[in-house]
């Protein structure tokens, strides 16, 4: 079966076709045709596909959209869309969920994996978005190939998508930026055996403090790019943004690459490898030989980014919670507290988890985290703080808690977490 059986067992035929820029006006949303591209369209089922090329590329909505409600959440919605999407095809890799966060403050989820059709292998790429209640899927099939040759319109298409009724200066202003749902992600679009996300281990190493010997907690970052590069560590002031050249650059021993054959994952970095198996909640489990037998090391956990996520409460550095009783505040500073609203109050928490900066002296480092208030979001693993007096501070925030994150994150390396008791 190609591409093109595909995509017509999807939205069985259609008519009208388009052979120049233009919006597609249907009842729920509508969308844009770029330039080179086609449709065909009948009812409210359409086809797009680069002109000339439907056998190896071509994008359709994915069933019907999904009213969310009491009935259905959008998580049943998110399965429900992605099972209609997959059919009964043969997936031959299957990568984590995403999220990512359009220009107009949308969250995207992001599902691919790689089917076998006819023995050619194509990347499906299943899109969801929610309109005005309802979950709305668009899947994209097609070599990886021709995915990478035409993803900028792929990109301004699935950006060009707005509910009936909204301002034509408003669409006009999305189809300007061209972003991928906001900005494009650090990580890249991974295809047929590449992986792209962040995973983290929590190892226990033994260390002498005030009480003594004690077995402390550090965890350690694992970041995968889908064009085969691995980083060890999460930047300081997250991926946002990431320059990967200039931090190449500077740390080139946290760097390496990996490869993934039938679900085992083979990292490199400094003339080592080391072998994992990823497992169906998309974890990263080491296996090693030892003693004619496999044995299992260290796990690391899938971590996807809050992007679009509004939190509240307090949190601080782990262990500068007072203990029960003690009011003389020593060992103790204040956090930063998170609302509901999008609004934040920081006291102490960024002046003692971002570093000076590379020639900033002390004085200034001082007024970059001086406490304040503002508006926050989370972006690609990025806590971005815009103060009221004008400042924009940014450091990297690894969740640990999906389902609750306020419970637990890590932020530069230091694990932060609410009122524990």
């Amino acid at each position: 079966m190609t591409a093109g059986f595909i995509l017509a067992a999807i939205i069985a035929g259609g008519v009208s076709l388009v052979l120049a820029q233009e919006r597609l006006d249907l009842t729920r949303y509508s969308l844009t045709v770029p330039v080179g591209w086609s449709s065909t369209v009948e009812g409210e089922r359409w086809r797009l596909y680069p002109t000339g090329g439907e056998n190896e590329l071509g994008m359709v909505p994915v069933g019907n959209s999904l009213p969310i409600g009491p009935a259905l959440t959008y998580a049943d919605a998110h399965r429900q869309l992605w099972a209609t999407a997959l059919g009964s095809h043969r997936v031959l890799q299957a990568n984590p969920t995403q999220e990512q966060k359009g220009d107009d403050g949308r969250t995207w989820l992001i599902d691919s994996a790689a089917i076998d059709s006819g023995g050619v292998p194509y990347l499906l790429i299943v899109s969801m978005v929610e309109l005005e209640g309802r979950a709305e899927g668009f899947l994209v099939l097609g070599t990886p190939q021709a995915i990478e040759r035409h993803q900028q319109a792929i990109d301004s298409i699935l950006n060009s998508v707005r509910p009936r009724g909204m301002a034509s200066a408003v669409l006009t202003r999305a189809r300007d930026k061209v972003p991928v749902f906001g900005q494009p992600s650090p990580l890249g679009n991974p295809g047929p055996n590449r992986l792209a996300g962040v995973w983290t281990t929590t190892t226990h190493e033994l260390r002498i403090g005030m009480s003594g010997l004690a077995n402390t907690p550090s965890v350690s970052e694992l970041i995968l790019f889908a064009d085969g590069s691995a980083l060890w560590g999460m930047p300081g002031e997250g991926l946002l943004g990431f320059d990967r050249a200039a931090h190449r650059a500077r740390s080139p021993d946290r760097w390496g690459t990996y490869q993934l054959k039938v679900k085992r994952l083979i990292v490199t970095r400094g003339g080592e490898t080391r072998q994992y198996v990823v497992l169906p909640d998309g974890a990263l489990e080491n296996r090693y030989e030892e003693g004619g037998q496999e044995r299992t090391g260290e796990r690391f956990l899938s971590r996807r980014s809050l992007d679009n996520v509004r939190i509240a409460g307090e949190v601080r550095r782990k262990d500068h919670w007072p203990a029960p009783g003690n009011t003389s505040g020593i060992g103790t500073l204040p956090g930063l507290t998170f609302s509901k609203d999008g609004t934040f109050r920081d006291e102490k928490l960024l002046r003692i988890v971002l570093p000076e900066r590379t020639g900033e002296d002390k004085e200034a480092h001082e007024a970059r985290v001086a406490p304040g208030t503002g508006r926050y979001r989370f972006e690609y693993w990025t806590l971005v703080l815009q103060y009221d007096d004008g400042r924009v501070n940014q450091v990297s925030f690894v969740p640990t808690d999906r389902k609750h994150p306020i419970k637990g994150a890590i932020l530069n390396g230091y694990a932060i977490e609410p009122k524990p008791y």
